[in-house]
């Protein structure tokens, strides 16, 4: 149980100052999301009832809420068919312990936005040579340029430019 404890601090060890570095970076940049505002986009909008829709299905007892009732002029839509729902799933977990839905919402950007540098270093090396903090510095401006924020909520459009 110790053994790994110590590798994983060792293994970091040298690392913390870009790490760091990263770390104030990132809180510097997910500051808008702190005044719990709507984010511009040309999309953004409409996440905010996409959650409030899926916490309502959750919250009357569907485990997978697939159907949106008061979309579409009242027809309904089949909204989270389309959308992966891990971040509704999140918004609603914050909602429940006390943000309101836009808090909620902005809350599960500035995770993502902290969490993506670590699913970009994984992939890095996939593609250039270099591995270590440089590219975690170089994920910084590679997130903005190979993840499409406006359609944030949907994790499975990954791509370059």
């Amino acid at each position: 149980m110790r053994g790994p404890i110590n590798a994983i601090k060792q293994g970091l060890k040298p690392h913390l100052s870009y790490l760091a570095v990263l770390g104030l970076i990132k809180l510097l940049a997910g500051f808008p999301l702190f005044q719990f505002k709507i984010i511009n986009g040309h999309d953004s909008l409409a996440y905010l009832p996409r959650s409030i829709k899926f916490y309502e299905g959750l919250r009357y007892g569907s485990v997978f809420p697939r159907w949106a009732p008061d979309f579409a002029y009242g027809y309904g839509q089949p909204t989270v068919n389309f959308n992966p729902p891990v971040v509704y799933y999140l918004t609603a977990f914050f909602h429940v312990i006390g943000f309101g839905f836009l808090g909620a919402q902005n809350v599960v950007l500035l995770v993502h936005q902290i969490i993506s540098p670590l699913q970009i270093q994984r992939t890095i090396p996939r593609f250039w040579s270099g591995v270590g903090p440089p590219s975690l510095l170089r994920s910084l401006f590679l997130g903005g340029s190979c993840c499409s924020w406006l359609d944030r909520g949907k994790r499975t459009q990954l791509h370059r430019r």
